[in-house]
């Protein structure tokens, strides 16, 4: 993990020094790499390969979280600052143009307030040339349904899945986690077990959380160091304003999913700078229950658009979650490989008798316990017990009168809810600059 800005202006250092300075949670260490064309930046706290490979090159900075799957990169090319990110979005990279129309770049959102005043993401598999999108890759645009029988079809998930993870394990360090007892955590966990020899498991919730009670249960089935952390609503409420400000959205179901989030990795950092979360399986496999009312042509449309908002929803939680903290996390259900399989799995395969991830389920059935093989999906904001409780805290708060005057943003949005409108507030207080909110990830609320 790491942090790259730059502007397309040499004479920007102060520019480009206060763009890192917000991002120093990414990496305290910086350098700078001035051209006639351009000056860029990266921010980083150890010198690995990949950092090493940057010194050299003066020319190009980039933030990866898995070598050549998941990265973020920008890179001088003939006077042009060409900016391109991984297919999925799992790292984040954010652009626009100053007021003398210096094309500025920066890891996140909150390294670029003040500077410019419209905000755009690169999009998943973009790449971007001074400011314009010149190529785009979508993994979904082709599906080659598979025919072999299931069996066939088992044996190779089995092997992905178990591959995938092994390449995000580094050699000889403690790995966390994200331990919620659903079925892609518990699959990381028990594949992450083959791999490394100090495992900790993290979740968290309230007092009779489904997570806390599930992960403390597959942590004992598998032999993992298991830390539970409880919270209360007074504790959620107290960190709001940090969550936002390190988030960078106001969506109200984003924003609950990352106050738990937020709190684990808080604690998972005095243990570990590596953890490892299921993020991916939902929409490669049809996990939300939602999906199981879709007719199976429905479900084909479905799903890929599930895949492509993740960038600016789940993986924006995990990414500002794990940077907040100096942690690296890593996905392993989106690694490229396994994504490419999974995707052209029928759907009739993916839900079958009333189950989401039907085949995961099959395949790894002599791998988990029945318990978790069985537990149905819960959304992190549900299975930690949150669900509506926050709502019905900030109901009493706001006033009808000054939710119904302030509903509807400038750019046509309309706030969804009053527990919505209590997070936007504070979200302006730290990004009100910008002209529009357009790079805001939105939950589409008639999909429970």
């Amino acid at each position: 993990m790491a942090a790259i800005a730059g502007v397309s202006n040499p004479k920007k250092e102060v520019v480009l020094n206060s763009i890192l300075m917000r991002l120093k949670h990414r990496g305290k260490k910086t350098k700078i790499f001035s051209t006639p064309y351009s000056i860029l930046g990266i921010a980083f706290n150890s010198e690995n390969n990949s950092i090493q490979e940057i010194l050299r090159n003066k020319r190009k900075v980039i933030d990866e979280v898995l070598a050549d799957e998941h990265y973020a990169k920008a890179e001088e090319n003939n006077g042009k600052i060409e900016l391109s990110r991984d297919f999925v979005g799992v790292v984040p990279l954010y652009f626009g143009f100053d007021a003398e129309n210096n094309f500025c770049f920066a890891s996140e959102v909150k390294g670029l307030v003040g500077i410019v005043k419209e905000i755009r993401p690169v999009p998943p598999g973009g790449i971007v040339v001074n400011g314009k999108l010149k190529k785009q890759l979508k993994i979904f645009k082709k599906l080659d349904y598979f025919t072999e029988d299931i069996s066939q079809i088992k044996n190779k998930l089995y092997s992905l899945i178990e591959n995938s993870i092994r390449k995000c394990i580094p050699d000889n360090k403690p790995i966390g986690v994200l331990l919620s007892g659903g079925l892609d955590s518990s699959t990381i966990a028990v594949f992450a077990r083959k791999f490394s020899n100090k495992i900790y498991g993290f979740s968290c919730g309230l007092s009779g959380a489904s997570d806390l009670e599930y992960g403390k249960m597959i942590a004992k089935d598998l032999g993992i160091i298991y830390y539970p952390i409880k919270t209360e609503i007074n504790e959620l409420i107290k960190i709001l304003p940090e969550v936002i400000y390190h988030l960078e959205s106001f969506d109200a179901r984003l924003v609950r999913s990352s106050l738990m989030h937020y709190l684990t990795v808080s604690r998972a950092a005095d243990y570990t700078d590596i953890i490892l979360s299921g993020e991916g399986g939902d929409e490669l496999f049809a996990g939300y229950n939602y999906l199981q009312k879709l007719t199976y042509k429905e479900l084909e449309n479905e799903l890929p658009q599930l895949f492509y908002n993740l960038h600016n929803t789940a993986l924006q939680r995990v990414d500002r979650c794990s940077a907040a903290f100096g942690v690296k996390t890593f996905v392993p259900f989106l690694c490229k490989e396994l994504v490419s399989y999974a995707k052209n799995i029928k759907p009739q395969l993916k839900i079958r008798n009333n189950s989401g991830k039907w085949i995961l389920r099959e395949t790894l059935k002599s791998t988990l316990p029945d318990f978790i093989i069985n537990r149905q999906k819960e959304k992190l904001w549900q299975g930690s017990g949150l669900e509506n409780k926050l709502e019905n805290y900030i109901n009493k708060i706001i006033k009808d009168d000054e939710f119904r005057k302030n509903c509807i943003l400038k750019n046509g949005w309309k706030i969804n809810s009053k527990e919505e409108y209590y997070y936007y507030k504070i979200f302006q207080e730290f990004y009100s600059s910008f002209n529009d909110y357009n790079w805001i990830g939105r939950t589409d609320i008639s999909k429970p």
